[in-house]
């Protein structure tokens, strides 16, 4: 440890207190600092609209839905073909059962097998019931996830997608000429606009 004394208290302040020189550079380093992590909060969220925009099922959420909803319904129809095909195999096989032991009357053993079918059958409508329930507990999930990605609430927080006159989404100035129609779609509805001129903001720009 370096003993360092000074002849006055003035002089024994500026020993202890940072130069001038230091402050700035350390005041420089901080605004580097912020305006780097600043550019990268940026990048980052211009990458995310961009990937929202790109997204096809964004543009049409309800097609998810429908596609969900045609394979729940083939599914109730493949379970009706099922039961239906395995009831009357029992069907079947008891009134084979009857015919095989009428002579003999073995009325407990139909009664048996009578019993059997019954709770088979309840078994299938059980099961049939709990895929049913099962299927629209994941469609009502499905919906849920879809209205938290649904544009319209990027849109409810001030958001716009800008779309040319082909209807697809604008992400950036190249490829845009004055004069060309251009439609921005807002929460409650759109606005179709006429492009009067271009500007291009500089990259370096943190807030560009």
């Amino acid at each position: 440890m370096v003993d360092r004394r000074a002849p006055t208290p003035t002089a024994a302040a500026e020993l202890v207190a940072p130069s001038r020189q230091e402050l700035l550079e350390q005041l420089a380093q901080y605004g580097s600092r912020s305006q780097r992590a600043l550019r990268h909060r940026i990048h980052a969220a211009r990458s995310e609209l961009d990937r929202l925009a790109s997204c096809s099922f964004l543009r049409d959420p309800m097609q998810i839905v429908v596609r969900r909803r045609m394979q729940l319904q083939e599914a109730r129809r493949r379970l009706a073909v099922a039961l239906d095909a395995r009831s009357r195999a029992q069907r079947a096989n008891l009134a084979r059962l009857e015919q095989a032991v009428r002579a003999h009357h073995p009325r407990l053993a139909i009664k048996a097998q009578r019993q059997l079918f019954a709770n088979l059958q309840q078994r299938l409508q059980r099961a049939a019931e709990s895929r049913l329930t099962e299927a629209q507990r994941d469609q009502a999930v499905l919906k849920a996830q879809l209205a938290m990605l649904s544009p319209l609430r990027m849109l409810q927080r001030g958001y716009a997608i800008c779309l040319d006159e082909s209807g697809h989404p604008i992400t950036q100035v190249d490829g845009r000429n004055v004069g060309e129609g251009l439609e921005v779609r807002l929460h409650n509805g759109s606005l179709a606009c006429r492009l009067e001129s271009i500007s291009r903001f500089d990259k370096s720009d943190p807030v560009g």
